[in-house]
């Protein structure tokens, strides 16, 4: 009974990523408010175990194994997304032809959302824990993507190896070079790349999404001349609490948008997006450039 309920929930709302009708787009979102309360019942009572679930709805029609036990992987299971807004805001935004860089991909929600649009582009995802990664590899596979290249390794501002640590808590997306005061399950030693040497031989990026637990900006910082070339759109999860660990602020990374001529959106009801008039102290925020024209039925 639960697992159809679950499914019957995650085939409704992938609806909404692709409805424009107003009235539909009410209507679907009582049950995905339904969905949110079942979610939110199963997070308050994860147990510390695994339970590795393959779906094959998540975006209507991507399989994507998942552990419902864990933060990430019980959202998409009861209501279809972990991060709604934003894959509605990349549904509206992306071409087919467009280079999408997934910068601290996970299990691969991002990647594999992207993949299904980007029929002529590509998506260049970056996850550099071995346990996280097999999940992304794997997902990837069961859908026959083509279009997806992982690398094994994280990114920052110099070429290095440092230690990455997973720390004590039932979301999946916490593990961090910077643990601050916060427990640690186990260390390991990973790989880092500045993103200008690991994309060296790119010739498009239109996108980039940034979610590295602290270190977001080493990797802006290492991806410089790629962002002043390309001009990208870039998403970023900004966390005062990550970033004081890494010994910066919110305020560090304003500065080196402004100073490159982006300006700062938040994402809002419907995927359109609005300037922001300050920075808040978490969540995901669009850094765009000002020159560039997005679609003004986008702009609240």
């Amino acid at each position: 009974m639960e697992k159809s309920l679950a499914r019957f929930f995650r085939t409704l709302n992938s609806k909404l990523i692709g409805t424009d009708n107003l009235l539909v787009e009410k209507i679907l979102k009582i049950p995905f408010a339904f969905s949110g309360f079942f979610y939110r019942r199963k997070r308050a009572a994860l147990s510390s175990g695994s339970n590795i679930t393959l779906i094959e709805n998540f975006d209507s029609n991507i399989k994507l194994k998942i552990d419902i036990n864990r933060t990430m992987g019980c959202a998409i299971y009861w209501t279809g997304f972990h991060e709604y807004k934003e894959l509605l805001f990349l549904h509206k935004y992306l071409m087919p032809d467009m280079v999408f860089i997934d910068v601290g991909a996970n299990l691969g929600e991002y990647t594999l959302f992207c993949c299904k649009r980007l029929a002529n582009g590509r998506v260049l995802s970056f996850e550099p824990l071995p346990s996280i990664r097999k999940f992304l590899l794997e997902n990837i596979e069961l859908n026959g993507f083509k279009n997806a290249i992982v690398y094994d390794c994280g990114l920052s501002d110099e070429n290095k190896r440092l230690a990455i640590y997973e720390v004590e808590d039932t979301h999946e997306g916490l593990a961090t070079i910077y643990p601050g005061e916060r427990v640690i399950k186990q260390k390991i030693e990973v790989e880092l790349k500045r993103m200008d040497d690991a994309l060296v031989n790119q010739n498009r990026v239109d996108f980039i999404k940034i979610d590295i637990e602290g270190a977001e900006l080493m990797a802006l910082r290492g991806g410089l001349n790629t962002i002043k070339k390309f001009r990208p759109i870039v998403m970023l999860e900004l966390n005062q609490k990550t970033y004081e660990a890494a010994g910066y602020t919110i305020e560090d990374i304003h500065i080196f948008f402004k100073e490159l001529n982006y300006q700062s959106y938040s994402i809002e009801r419907r995927g359109k997006i609005s300037k922001c008039e300050s920075m808040p102290l978490f969540g995901n925020i669009l850094f765009i450039p000002n020159e560039n024209s997005i679609h003004n039925t986008m702009v609240s």
